[in-house]
């Protein structure tokens, strides 16, 4: 078993303009690759945890995010690449049965398809976002949660930081 750090994407990882599909313009945010690489030379399998109603929206396919998914490795490569995608293409408002809608932060569908797939110590593992929803799907799996980036104050237990940079950092230490 290992612990892993799960992780948003947008806004956490990279510069969030809104429905980041397109490869052209995906900017990773400063300090991102040396927080990745340092978090798995500590041992954590990494998960990216993704909310992209832009699919159930119809305003792109599964297979543009797939796409950017892969160019997101390439970036990134061997020594901090990502162990692992999910992602819900729900739309809220969008007519789907209970198993698409559980997909979607913050409820934890994305969390238990990892659990199936991963080792995973979840005793030891960590959920990083950038949004409350991100920090209310960690307090439901039971994840320690850190909030990166938005400067709002944070919730009880929770932890908050400017970057994914400062929050390796915080990971790293409570080990």
């Amino acid at each position: 078993m290992r612990p892993a750090v799960f992780l948003d994407r947008d806004g956490t990882i990279n510069h969030d303009p809104g429905y980041t599909v397109e490869i052209e313009g995906f900017r990773l945010l400063e300090g991102v690759e040396s927080a990745l690489r340092d978090l798995k030379r500590a041992g954590y399998l990494l998960i990216v945890v993704s909310n992209q109603s832009g699919v159930g929206r119809g305003y792109y396919d599964a297979s543009r995010v797939e796409r950017l998914h892969q160019h997101l490795n390439e970036l990134l490569g061997a020594a901090a690449r990502i162990d692992a995608f999910y992602y819900a293409s729900y739309a809220p408002g969008q007519d789907a049965g209970p198993d698409a809608v559980r997909m979607r932060k913050p409820d934890t569908g994305m969390f238990e398809a990892a659990c199936r797939d991963h080792p995973i110590d979840v005793g030891r593992s960590w959920m990083v976002g950038d949004r409350p929803s991100d920090i209310e799907f960690a307090q439901r799996a039971g994840l320690r949660a850190i909030l990166v980036g938005s400067g709002a104050p944070a919730a009880a237990n929770v932890i908050s930081v400017p970057s994914l940079r400062d929050a390796a950092d915080v990971i790293i230490r409570s080990v």
